[in-house]
């Protein structure tokens, strides 16, 4: 999956850096796929020896920085890869995990996790939120998808609000 990743951010966005990518990751896709350059730097080293990608070495300050750049064959890769059929997902949540296995605590204890919980999802929503405003004031209007997975995730953070919230009462009301 990272490979795909990298190309369709230097289709996005042109040639960049592994560093650079990371970065613009970190404000993107990190919500929805975590990645380091401990995974990114030998992920492009595979994409540059089947030549998806081409490096250009610079040095900048003293530094040497390779800079990647999609080939044709990299984004024809790519787009045969977006034309695929979308596999439906597992969910994987740590939360998940431990409400499965929430009766082995008391009662108080697992209603004060899920108040931390609660205000973790709120914290988020907000980050969100802001990042859409942001947006909004620099008048970023190219029809950018990115906008759509932003979206989604905020959604998603106020569904799990409000899930876990009704999630809380019933815990509350259990055993009165």
């Amino acid at each position: 999956m990272q490979d795909k990743i990298l190309l369709g951010f230097l289709s996005l966005y042109g040639e960049n850096t592994s560093y650079d990518i990371k970065k613009m990751m970190e404000s993107s896709t990190n919500m929805f796929y975590n990645s380091s350059l401990g995974s990114i730097n030998p992920a492009f080293k595979k994409l540059y020896k089947n030549k998806y990608v081409t490096v250009n070495e610079v040095v900048k300050n003293g530094r040497l920085k390779k800079i990647y750049k999609i080939t044709k064959s990299g984004k024809a890769y790519f787009l045969e890869w977006m034309k695929t059929d979308i596999e439906m997902t597992r969910i994987k949540s740590g939360v998940l995990l431990r409400i499965f296995f929430f009766s082995l605590i008391e009662k108080d204890l697992r209603v004060d996790l899920i108040d931390k919980y609660l205000n973790e999802i709120k914290l988020m929503i907000v980050k969100l939120e802001a990042t859409e405003c942001i947006k909004a004031k620099n008048h970023e209007t190219t029809c950018n998808f990115g906008e759509d997975t932003l979206r989604f995730g905020i959604d998603y953070y106020k569904f799990l609000y409000e899930w876990f919230k009704k999630y809380k009462e019933k815990q509350v009301s259990k055993e009165k």
